[in-house]
Parts: structure tokens; sequence; C-alpha cells
């Protein structure tokens, strides 16, 4: 594979601008997310994203948080499903049975994260990828979470991961990838290992590397400058990929294009 095989966009140059012009308009045909995330101790990144979600043109979210932030939130989420929560304020095992549920009524979940590192809370996401099938993006520390497990996700398939080039070295490592990925690797090097990886498995990747954002899905490689919002992406890309499950590689590319 050489450079001149990505698929690179600059602003005001998309790669797929049919994709764009074709964003449904009707929130009724537009798809319905599943959002959790959220511990006692932190759900900036869930509430972030339900921001946005809700700016998106979208049928519907359901919110999904511990009930451990009922009370601190003082009634300001009257709309969230609140779950059982462990001794930690995360997530427990609980609530597994009732995140299935809104997971499989829904047309994709996203695990934004702020879940809290308890290994109750790690069993019950190992527990949940393995019995719901649905594409699903995970970001921030559901990324850790299944650091312990990472052959399981990536055998699964059907994974949107947005992830820190780090945090995709440890996740690699931990699976015993068999090709080292390397922080002097070339931009080269690094696609032609998520170029297998994605191939290997039916998952996309969206990874930061040398200042450039690359995303990879069935063998497909792009690249475009970090956005500055670039934290935006898992959310982007979760619903660029409800709307659009047959066209994995075009979504996260519109994704990260929307956002430069």
């Amino acid at each position: 594979m050489n450079l001149g095989n990505f698929t690179q966009q600059t602003k005001g140059k998309a790669e797929y601008p049919e994709m764009l012009w074709s964003k449904p308009e009707n929130r009724n045909y537009a798809g319905k997310m599943a959002l959790i995330g959220g511990n006692l101790n932190g759900f900036s990144n869930l509430s972030n994203s339900y921001a946005l979600l809700q700016k998106e043109v979208i049928n519907s979210v359901s919110i999904e948080l511990p009930d451990s932030l009922l009370k601190k939130l003082h009634g300001l989420l009257p709309e969230g499903i609140y779950l059982p929560s462990n001794p930690s304020g995360g997530l427990s095992k609980k609530a597994l049975s009732e995140m299935l549920i809104h997971s499989i009524n829904s047309d994709h979940t996203l695990m934004i994260g702020d879940l809290g590192q308890n290994s109750e809370t790690e069993i019950l996401i190992e527990r949940f990828f393995e019995e719901h099938k649905g594409w699903t993006t995970i970001a921030n520390d559901t990324i850790d979470l299944i650091g312990n497990v990472p052959n399981k996700i990536l055998s699964r398939g059907k994974v949107n991961i947005v992830l820190s080039f780090s945090k995709l070295q440890k996740i690699l490592t931990k699976a015993k990838y068999d090709k080292p990925l390397t922080s002097n690797l070339s931009l080269q090097g690094v696609a032609e290992i998520l170029q297998d990886l994605t191939d290997r498995y039916n998952i996309s990747i969206i990874t930061f590397y040398l200042d450039k954002c690359i995303y990879a899905y069935s063998n497909k490689v792009g690249m475009a400058q970090i956005p500055e919002e670039y934290n935006l992406i898992s959310v982007k890309s979760a619903v660029w990929i409800m709307q659009n499950p047959n066209k994995i590689f075009e979504s996260i590319s519109s994704a990260v294009y929307e956002l430069l």
C-alpha cells in the first residue's frame, strides 16, 4: 500500500459529497440511538454527547445512566433511564437486561464512556458485547474497560472504535496482534495495520497519529487533519453509521469531514 491509496479529505473537498447531500431531513425515519455512560464521579462526556445528539436529525435517544446519578442531577435529566448502579457509582451487572432491551430496540448503541473503572462494570460491558450483536460505537474509558478482553470485542465485529493511538497500541498488545504498532511508524505503516485489522475483523477504527485523523474499515483507509472538535467524532460517526449501516467507511469518512 502507498500513500496514494489513502482516501484524503480537506475542508471543502469531501470524499463522499453525495452522503452529505442525502442526510435525513425527517426525524421519523432518521434512526433511534441508545446512549450509555456516566458514573457517580463523572458524566461530562455523556451530557455533552446527549446535547449534540439533540441537535442531530435523528428519531430519538435513549440515554442510559446509573441511578447513582439520580440525586446528583437533581432532576436535571428527567428523560434519563436510570439503571441499577454498584457501590462505586457505576453501572452494575443488574443493568444488563434493560441495556439489552434498549439496544435491541435501537438502531445503534453509543457507549460514550464516563463508566468508571471498576470490575463489576467491566464484567457488565463484556456481557453486553457477548449478548448484543448490533453495531456499537465505543469511546473514552469504555476502551479501558474492554482492555482485558479485546479479542472478544474484535472477533464480535460490528464495533466502531474511536480511540487515541496509545490506547490502540494497548488494545493490540493485549490482543496479541501479530504486527507491532509502534510510535516510529510512518503514516503508511499505520495505515497498513489498520487496513489489515479492519479487513480481518468486521470493525471500523478512528484514531489519531502524526497530526492526522486516520479512519479505516474493510480494507479502506482514509485520513484528514485532526478536527478541532475531534472529541465529537465518536458521536458523529455513531449517527452516520446508524443511518447508513451498509456504508460504514463512507459514514466514518463523512463524520470526520463534517468536523473539519
